[in-house]
């Protein structure tokens, strides 16, 4: 795997702690690094149209050269006091940069050191040269539901949980900037939820970021929509015994929330909570109908169009098996770009040389594609697609590239992006909506474009 262009793909692992992070309301990120770190991952964010607010006001210990050579244990430990004194928060989260975890800074004492010290701090120990920014939030949002739990006597919480209230459910594995709709995904997922009777801690809300990560351990259940998120349920499953299930693609459509609603009644006791589901489900259906309609005077243009996809497994088995299912597409490529997960890179099957271990989304991707591959260089990927020749592309900023050269319709879907994002989603119902009104224009759009080849090509 070409690591320089899975790092372009995803920023490194400190991006993706601080992303984390700094998406959480409530939690104020300390960071421990140099200026530059917390700088280039602003400004990542904000190039793929993912804005983050205040990110200059983020504290930072601005390591410089001494701090190398000498150590910055006492700079963090003062600026995890300044940081309380002067910016109010529910909840303080050290994260370090590369030259700390070189040096050997000791975080952890110095983060007990700052809660003996009645501060409300928690850390993690990822930093940037450990991979990119998928693994940065899997190891951090482990981190933060580990500690997250021992403050609850400690933060003053609006929602208490009691015996009558619907089941909780930790939505784990959508990666904040990393997946480009994750705002609007989020939202949906916690929609439809609460359309089956179940509350979900989102953990990057506009709400209660800190209630749902401190509350995390009393959950009923995590749900796992990638492997990103499989280190914090397993660390949740370790300290509270909160029961883990792992979906096999982001449930878009109807048959994703389908197979949502089935999940959920497999992992959830029998209670009132699921009484209104049914009603729920059939009215999402029939709105989804109703929305989807009008493509059916297209079906001549659409149906068999040959599509690539060239993203993370989990969103690709999610599109995969609604454009092929519901919008008729011939899935002729899938090229999943992350790079592997803890789990993976550690597995026996690696070191006896044989096929790379397959998640629950891999393995739907498979049902849905011709061809799946794992890459994420460049030249491996316009190989692919020159090969293929699809009509339209799905992927990010690198392969819109790729589609103005070979004249191919293009879609941004993954990490990197060049458009605004604020609440779209391809998840659900909304997010099917979304999906086919996007794709449907760029697949006629392509159309067009190669009938105008075709033409200037018989005028010479």
């Amino acid at each position: 795997m070409d690591e320089a262009t899975c790092f372009f793909r995803g920023g490194c692992a400190f991006h993706g702690a601080l992303w984390t992070a700094a998406s959480i309301e409530g939690l104020t990120p300390v960071v421990h690094s140099n200026a530059g770190c917390v700088a280039q991952a602003f400004l990542a964010a904000r190039a793929s149209g993912i804005g983050l607010a205040d990110w200059l006001q983020i504290p930072s210990t601005r390591a410089i050269e001494r701090h190398v050579v000498f150590g910055g244990g006492s700079r963090l430990r003062e600026q995890i006091k300044n940081t309380v004194k002067i910016i109010e928060a529910r909840l303080y989260g050290v994260i370090h940069g590369c030259e700390s975890a070189m040096v050997g800074d000791d975080i952890p004492g110095l983060t007990k050191e700052a809660v003996e010290a009645t501060h409300r701090v928690i850390c993690s120990l990822v930093c940037g040269l450990h991979g990119d920014s998928r693994l940065g939030y899997s190891r951090a949002m482990a981190d933060f539901v580990a500690a997250a739990g021992d403050f609850k006597d400690k933060i003053k919480l609006s929602s208490a949980l009691g015996p009558e209230s619907p089941p909780r459910v930790n939505i784990l594995g959508v990666v904040p900037v990393t997946d480009l709709n994750y705002r609007g995904d989020l939202l949906e997922i916690a929609r439809l939820l609460e359309g089956l009777g179940v509350r979900a801690n989102i953990f990057f809300g506009p709400l209660e970021g800190v209630e749902e990560l401190v509350n995390a351990g009393d959950a009923d259940l995590s749900l796992i929509f990638s492997k990103w998120g499989q280190a914090a349920a397993r660390k949740l499953l370790e300290l509270h015994t909160v029961p883990l299930a792992q979906l096999p693609s982001m449930p878009l459509g109807f048959k994703g929330l389908k197979t949502l609603s089935e999940i959920l009644t497999q992992n959830l006791q029998a209670g009132p909570w699921g009484q209104g589901a049914e009603a729920f489900l059939q009215s999402e259906q029939l709105k989804l109908e109703y929305l989807l309609e009008p493509l059916n005077q297209f079906r001549g243009e659409i149906l068999g169009a040959p599509v690539a996809l060239v993203g993370d497994e989990s969103l690709l088995a999610g599109l995969a098996g609604f454009l092929r299912d519901e919008l008729g597409a011939e899935i002729v490529l899938a090229i999943i770009t992350e790079p592997l997960s803890d789990d993976e890179a550690s597995g026996d099957d690696l070191a006896n040389g044989e096929d790379l271990p397959s998640s629950p989304q891999f393995q739907a991707l498979s049902e849905f594609s011709a061809q799946v591959v794992r890459t994420s260089d460049s030249a491996e990927i316009e190989r692919l697609i020159a090969q293929t020749r699809p009509l339209i592309i799905l992927g990010g900023e690198p392969e819109k590239v790729l589609a103005e050269k070979y004249g191919t319709g293009h879609l941004t879907v993954s990490f990197p992006g060049r458009q605004i994002v604020l609440g779209r989603t391809y998840v659900g119902i909304n997010g099917a909506a979304a999906l086919a009104e996007a794709y449907v224009s760029q697949i006629l759009a392509a159309l067009d474009l190669n009938e105008e080849n075709l033409d200037l090509g018989l005028k010479t």
